[in-house]
């Protein structure tokens, strides 16, 4: 598929401080005729939670990679699944206190996308953020993210998705909420590094040409200006 991407994910400023793991993570496929990428966040109390969200996006990929080849996406085949696998992680680990384990490490959100040659959706579950074109879309859940895990507990969770046709198809972001930070600047009227908004990320053809131009510029804002506090990942693509 003739699209560039590019992919960046990197400490936030506070966990840095607390040194803290990385506790999003992220998971990207492409060949000629498929695109698939998932970006994840782990719950930021749990001080393991990488570990979910690391499995997390690998299982959706995989999944994608394998039933949504040649079938339409369905978020439900998904979500049930997903959860099936998380339910037979926390059953083969013998835990005497399952709720603990599922806190400790599966508690995680999503963000991820398809490319199919006819048809491209996004799909995702809890808070971050995503464009489309010229459009973006702010997913906030008041600090209280709805991890799909917990389902495991008796909560009600769900994906939610919206496609558009591939051949409609220019730009497209997918992000964990610490870009948010970044967001909320821009909601403030501050321009940084020539950027009024986080869609302006896609001008910047460096990025993808240049595999650490988006790390080293993530970083920066990270470690050096403090302005993503949290831990950011992100993938973006554009033809």
């Amino acid at each position: 598929m003739e699209f560039k991407n590019a992919i960046a994910s990197v400490i936030g400023s506070s966990h840095h401080k607390l040194y803290y793991n990385n506790q999003d993570s992220y998971a990207f496929y492409q060949d000629k005729n498929y695109i698939i990428g998932v970006v994840a966040d782990g719950c930021g109390s749990a001080a393991s939670s990488e570990v979910g969200s690391k499995l997390g996006v690998n299982f959706i990929v995989n999944y994608c990679k394998k039933y949504f080849r040649q079938n339409v996406f369905r978020e439900d085949l998904l979500r049930a699944s997903l959860i099936e696998y998380l339910l037979n992680i926390v059953k083969n680990q013998h835990t005497s206190d399952e709720l603990e384990f599922i806190k400790e490490y599966l508690f995680f959100t999503f963000f991820g996308f398809i490319i199919q040659p006819h048809q491209t959706f996004i799909f995702h579950s809890g808070d971050g953020l995503y464009c489309l074109n010229d459009k973006e879309v702010i997913v906030e859940q008041d600090n209280r993210p709805e991890y799909i895990a917990k389902t495991l507990i008796g909560c009600s969770t769900y994906i939610e998705m919206e496609s558009i046709e591939t051949s409609k198809l220019e730009r497209l972001l997918v992000s964990t909420d610490g870009l948010m930070h970044l967001n909320d600047k821009f909601k403030n009227g501050e321009t940084l590094a020539n950027m009024t908004k986080i869609s302006d990320f896609f001008d910047n053809d460096e990025y993808f040409d240049n595999m650490v131009a988006l790390p080293k510029f993530l970083t920066d804002f990270s470690a050096n200006k403090n302005i993503l506090k949290d831990d950011t990942t992100l993938i973006a693509l554009k033809r």
